[in-house]
């Protein structure tokens, strides 16, 4: 079962769309690499043999584990063996619910709102977490059958989900989770997370941890799916994209996120993001891309 991305928003902002997806195959997704973008994502895990990389950290996922998406966090999925694999996720902008009034807390507080202090991999206590999935089952439900509200109900069970996760986070209805990425591997991209802005090599890095150029690929290719360089420019762009988003200019982002070179800092950013950085920045706010 594939349901492609269906918007559920009910409201007249173009930039506003809530887009939901759920995906039961036992063909694999289309491989993801380490990715991010400018809108929030909920990814919830139903079954599959699969880790997630998020933030630095690597989960392996059980059944109704939530991983939580802020913008321009680096994540991905890894399917780490071919069998059922079933999930969802809803991706959503920021502002989706800014025409709530002043005096009503949005219902997706717990992720745009730093003092929260979400984790990126909650874990639910039951029943909080059989109401999630099933109501995530239910959208599902409505937009095969397709009645005449669907929308209307599935935005109210879109409500509901956001309203459970934020009970059980606010009660504290949730397991402790940690990660289960190898100890040098955390240590190395706390490194990377710390100094991208400098003159980082794949070469120095290895040096510096007592590691061979090998055992750093290996590292990187068996938890993230990706090389070192892909990985370091992923961080560059990410805070690049932040950059451009303030009075910061391309040139100046450039080189505030740790290239050395104009040119080669266009072409990766246009790679990563699907366009220049000149037009990420005179776009502003104006359309989410959903890439």
């Amino acid at each position: 079962m594939i349901i492609s991305d269906i918007n559920l928003n009910l409201f007249r902002h173009e930039n506003n769309e809530i887009l939901f997806n759920h995906w039961a195959n036992t063909e694999n997704e289309s491989t993801q690499k380490p990715h991010f973008h400018d809108f929030c994502e909920l990814y919830i895990f139903i079954s599959g043999d699969v880790g997630y990389y998020i933030d630095g950290k690597y989960y392996k996922l059980d059944y109704g584990d939530i991983i939580i998406v802020r913008p321009n966090e680096i994540h991905c999925p890894i399917i780490e063996r071919l069998c059922e694999y079933e999930r969802f996720y809803i991706k959503f902008p920021c502002n989706s619910f800014v025409n709530l009034r002043d005096d009503i807390e949005s219902p997706a507080a717990f992720i745009t709102d730093a003092a929260y202090g979400t984790p990126s991999h909650v874990k639910l206590l039951e029943p909080i977490m059989r109401d999630v999935v099933s109501a995530m089952y239910s959208i599902s439900q409505l937009i095969r059958d397709n009645p005449i509200d669907w929308q209307t109900q599935a935005y109210s069970r879109l409500l509901l989900i956001l309203s459970l996760i934020s009970r059980g986070i606010n009660g504290n209805q949730i397991y402790k989770t940690s990660s289960v990425m190898p100890g040098l591997l955390e240590q190395i991209l706390d490194y990377v997370n710390r100094e991208f802005k400098n003159s980082v090599t794949a070469e120095e890095t290895a040096r510096r941890f007592g590691i061979t150029n090998s055992y750093l690929s290996k590292l990187f290719s068996k938890y993230l799916g990706i090389g070192f360089i892909q990985y370091l420019n992923a961080k560059r762009i990410s805070h690049a994209k932040i950059l451009l988003s303030s009075d910061v200019s391309v040139t100046e982002a450039c080189y505030e996120c740790g290239f050395s070179d104009s040119s080669h800092f266009i072409a990766v950013f246009k790679k990563q993001v699907g366009m220049t950085p000149l037009k990420y920045k005179k776009q502003g706010d104006s359309k989410i891309n959903y890439i």
